[in-house]
């Protein structure tokens, strides 16, 4: 029998995660992703150590803001539809942030994660938008932008680390006390981590191609010693992951899509007449460990 996992298709539409197959796009929405991702965490285990339920939702509602961005998709400058690594650090922030605050509706724990991943991803994205001392007029509101959501995003993990009981007077790098020994710093490493590793796989399952060919430092259970996961795409549907992370054998698992012609569109209406009359399919997708299933596949 296979392990399937199928979930409520998120019907708000965002920015896509864009997947090219044959002479098509198939279009994926953030929050379908994250959705994604909270799957692939509620099957972790066997070797590792099973992730609790408030960081398997956090994991699964840690793109939630997107939703909120727009009621249609848009075009890049070529013509196609926007995907998600070009979305510009201005839009990013305000996503970003919304996740946060979403998250906050679930519960102290859940959010601070979605907020620690929030300000991962706003560092990572600054060091490429703004490489060097702001100089420009957008430059300089830019770095304004991004100061703001920082402290906002900091603020909003002191508040639930005091719900939580959790020190607020010990050295932090983004939110994260890696070299603690306070089981609760090395819990919460643990599950950042594994936040940030299913979010990566589930992109890697998403995209045309795996983008994220290693998820690294990770642990098997908090404190442990440095783990890491390989990816390798078998097909166009399966992906092999080494070590196997799961509790299952292999897992099989979809996730919402939209398909449109790969063309070069004139206009965003050419585009949305096309995607709003797509209908919403299932893509199906496997993860196999590595072995005999895995070439099986």
């Amino acid at each position: 029998m296979r392990w399937r996992a199928v979930f409520v298709f998120a019907w708000y539409l965002a920015e896509m995660i864009r997947r090219h197959v044959g002479s098509e796009w198939w279009l994926v929405t953030q929050h379908d992703h994250a959705l994604l991702a909270g799957e692939l965490a509620r099957h972790v285990g066997g070797a590792i150590l099973p992730l609790a339920q408030e960081t398997i939702q956090g994991i699964a509602q840690h793109d939630a803001g997107w939703q909120q961005h727009d009621s249609a998709p848009t075009l890049n400058d070529r013509g196609q539809p926007l995907d998600v690594f070009e979305s510009p650090l201005s839009l990013g922030l305000k996503m970003w942030r919304r996740s946060s605050q979403l998250a906050t509706t679930i519960g102290d724990y859940p959010a601070l994660l979605v907020s620690l991943h929030s300000l991962s991803l706003s560092a990572h994205a600054a060091a490429k938008a703004l490489p060097g001392k702001p100089t420009t007029i957008p430059e300089l509101r830019l770095q304004f932008d991004l100061n703001k959501f920082q402290h906002a995003e900091v603020e909003l993990q002191e508040n639930c680390r005091r719900n939580l009981g959790m020190r607020l007077d010990i050295p932090l790098t983004l939110g994260l006390a890696h070299d603690s020994m306070d089981p609760a710093e090395q819990q919460l490493l643990f599950d950042s981590r594994w936040l940030s590793a299913m979010d990566q796989l589930s992109l890697d399952l998403c995209c045309t191609h795996a983008p994220f060919a290693a998820l690294s430092h990770l642990t098997a259970h908090p404190g442990g010693p440095d783990l890491q996961l390989m990816v390798s795409r078998t097909g166009l549907a399966t992906l092999c992951v080494s070590p196997w992370p799961f509790t299952t054998p292999w897992l099989d698992v979809s996730v919402p899509f939209r398909r449109i012609p790969d063309r070069s569109y004139l206009s965003r209406e050419q585009f949305l007449e096309d995607f709003n009359t797509a209908p919403v399919e299932a893509m199906h997708l496997r993860l196999d460990p590595p072995g005999p299933l895995a070439a099986a596949g």
